[in-house]
């Protein structure tokens, strides 16, 4: 077939920005001059003779997009065409171009395809709205799992990525998957299966590099990528290229989103600016989503512990009044009856306490009165004032003053609060038969006191909420009191400037509080 004709030569020479090339009537290309190698990324020998459709993506293929353009372009004399196009080295390239039907005389003989690259600006574009989509996804969705897999799309989608997952750290500190998205075509199920089943600690493979550096990566061919420790996965399911970018809150790296293509894709700076604040955004997201969780989790205990309140406060109440009204009607033993009343007063008194104290160290109102405290004789006094509670219940006490020399500064009344707090539950919830030991000892500066038992243990649910405010209102179901005993301890605790701890093996194994205090020079 002969050369197309052109008005002049100098026409084509005076297009080098453009690509300009011929096309047969049976959709083979003919010519190609160099602003088409620059634009399409192949060479004259790479696509002479070959069909129309190699310069388009493979889902415009799939679509017969090619045919169609040439056969609008025969039907009408020409047509404007505007999409992305697929470049020698996998990448795809925004291009606009008109396709122009060639005659002689009045018989076709071939199509003149030309076109521009306006990739920069439409990348530009396509950016602005993967980010208003993104945006709009995560005011639509109150958890990041339900927002995970449309957060990936909308990126994906406007962006050209074939797949991606999001995670996010554990209380164990390892990057744990919360969401996955796969783009339409190909068969990326093993994605969905693989991900969950995984975990990345700090420095462990690329996403443990991003979790532990918080600065994103790029590689332009997951199959030569040694470090890369999932490629062969992969590259097995025909996925190149791959970013991956942390998740930020403050200057912590919380997670890391992860993006692949089928595509080589060479670094694109732009974008990584883009997935930089989207990480700062999921970020922000994950925060006000934990914070939430925690308001409604504070105001279910909230509600809860006034119930308990309302039931606690209740029981004595009943039990002073109704032997009060039995004294005035029934010839009933007065002693019997005042021991009564008075251990429901007590209960009461103890009740209406914790609800001040609890109430005062909310507001900050807290009295503190501070003097320097021998700790051994100190504790001393208050096991042995606890022996008869002990024996009564055929439990064990003892002390250990493995270092008599302890000196705290602290107020002795709320120090004592804490030691009978922790003494009595100790008691309480050891059978007979069981034993409870309380241990004094020095450590690096500080005073270290411990009460062990032997008793029912904490469970692991509960022991890292132990001393949670309004926590303890939900294990408190089962006992006595309003289950603010340890919230209140931990409170007082840290007003003298130290720690408190608990620590369990679990249900029936016994449980030990560990309370740490700065000593002080007699």
């Amino acid at each position: 077939m002969p050369t197309l004709p052109l008005t002049t030569e100098e026409i084509i020479l005076g297009l080098q920005d453009y690509s300009v090339f011929q096309i047969a009537l049976d959709g083979t290309i003919r010519t190609w001059n160099a602003g088409s190698a620059r634009i399409y990324g192949f060479s004259e020998e790479e696509v002479v003779g070959k069909p129309f459709a190699v310069l388009f993506t493979q889902r415009d293929r799939e679509q017969k997009a090619a045919e169609e353009e040439l056969a609008q372009a025969l039907t009408h004399g020409s047509t404007v065409d505007e999409r992305w196009h697929q470049r020698g080295d996998g990448s795809a390239r925004y291009l606009t171009g008109i396709t122009t039907l060639v005659r002689q005389g009045e018989t076709p003989v071939g199509f003149i395809k030309i076109s521009r690259d306006f990739t920069p600006d439409k990348q530009r574009e396509r950016r602005i709205e993967a980010q208003t989509a993104a945006m709009l996804v995560l005011t639509e969705e109150r958890t990041i799992a339900e927002a995970a897999p449309r957060f990936l799309a909308a990126l994906g989608e406007q962006l050209f990525w074939d797949a991606g997952a999001l995670w996010l750290v554990d209380s164990s500190d390892c990057l744990r998957h919360i969401g996955s998205w796969n783009g339409p075509g190909g068969d990326l199920g093993v994605f969905d299966v693989e991900a969950p089943l995984r975990g990345f600690r700090r420095g462990e493979g690329i996403l443990g590099e991003v979790f532990a550096s918080g600065a994103p990566i790029w590689i332009a061919d997951v199959a030569a990528a040694p470090q890369f420790t999932r490629r062969e996965l992969f590259a097995g399911l025909g996925l190149r290229s791959a970013v991956f970018f942390p998740i930020v809150q403050g200057h912590e790296t919380i997670g890391a989103c992860e993006l692949f293509s089928r595509e080589v894709r060479e670094r694109d700076q732009e974008f990584i600016v883009l997935a930089g604040g989207l990480g700062v955004i999921l970020g922000s997201f994950v925060e006000r989503e934990t914070i939430e969780r925690q308001l409604e989790d504070r105001n279910r205990a909230r509600e809860y512990m006034l119930a308990r309140v309302s039931h606690d406060l209740r029981a004595p109440l009943t039990t002073i009044r109704g032997w009060a009204q039995l004294l005035n009607i029934a010839a009933i033993d007065a002693t019997s009856a005042g021991r009564m009343i008075e251990d429901a007063a007590g209960v009461l008194q103890m009740l209406v306490d914790d609800l001040i104290d609890f109430a005062r160290i909310s507001t900050g109102k807290l009295r503190f009165d501070r003097e320097a405290i021998e700790l051994a004789p100190f504790i001393d006094s208050l096991v042995e004032a606890a022996v008869p509670v002990a024996t009564q219940g055929g439990i064990a006490l003892s002390v250990e003053l493995i270092d008599d020399d302890c000196v705290v500064l602290g107020d002795r009344q709320r120090l004592r609060q804490v030691l009978d707090n922790l003494l009595s539950n100790a008691l309480k919830f050891t059978p007979r038969g069981g034993r409870v030991t309380v241990r004094l000892a020095s450590e690096e500066g500080h005073c270290r006191i411990e009460v062990e038992d032997t008793g029912r243990g904490i469970s692991p649910q509960l022991l890292p909420h132990i001393f949670d405010r309004y926590k303890q209102a939900d294990a408190a179901a089962t006992q006595s009191g309003l289950g603010l005993g340890l919230t209140i301890v931990a409170e007082l605790v840290r007003l003298h400037g130290g720690t408190i701890s608990a620590e369990s093996d679990g249900e029936g194994r016994g449980a030990r509080f560990v309370v740490r205090m700065p000593g002080v020079a007699r």
